[in-house]
């Protein structure tokens, strides 16, 4: 915040202008006196706030996973009496979990706030013109820019082996074993500006 201070005088004129820094409350005082007839006398205060903020914020989340699971082949065969063939269980199972969290808060307050000031014009004579002005201006720009990409990519193949029983005279059952896929991604991301 700025407030500037000005006083003039030319001939039977007398301008004032006071200011404020930025980060100062204080009340300002102006006084102007005895300026005599036909004066022309001004007092202004002037507040200003300039605020630029900005943020940048670039996230990727890249989570892959390539899983393969296979058994192997179970036969039986050129046997009189032969069992079962059976061959194994094939599967895969992947979870990811990403959280991402941005937070961007400013630095400080973003209030234009004026204190009381004071402004006194005394003994200008007769036909003096006399003003007392403030002024109060705000510029806030706050600039957000956020790019997220995520990418969650599962690859997963099984495959169960070959079960077989032949050229036996008596045999038992052929049984190849079961073959599963479980995939779980949860991706979760914030951005608060």
């Amino acid at each position: 915040m700025s407030l500037k201070t000005r006083i003039l005088t030319f001939g039977a004129t007398a301008i004032t202008l006071v200011g404020l820094s930025a980060g100062v409350a204080s009340a300002s005082t102006a006084t102007i006196s005895t300026t005599g007839p036909n004066s022309v006398n001004w007092v202004q205060f002037v507040y200003s706030l300039n605020w630029f903020s900005s943020n940048t914020n670039s996230l990727g989340v890249n989570n892959i996973n390539n899983q393969t699971a296979t058994t192997g082949n179970a036969r039986v065969s050129r046997n009189t009496i032969a069992g079962s063939a059976v061959t194994g269980n094939a599967g895969n199972n992947n979870t990811s979990t990403t959280v991402a969290t941005v937070v961007n808060t400013p630095n400080g307050s973003v209030n234009l706030v004026t204190p009381n000031d004071t402004a006194t014009i005394v003994l200008t004579g007769p036909n003096s013109n006399n003003w007392v002005q403030t002024t109060n201006t705000a510029s806030v720009v706050t600039t957000n820019t956020n790019v997220v990409g995520v990418n969650n990519l599962s690859s997963q193949n099984s495959s169960s082996g070959n079960a077989t029983v032949n050229n036996n005279t008596t045999g038992d059952s052929a049984v190849s074993g079961s073959v599963n896929n479980i995939n779980s991604s949860n991706t979760t991301v914030t951005v608060a500006n």
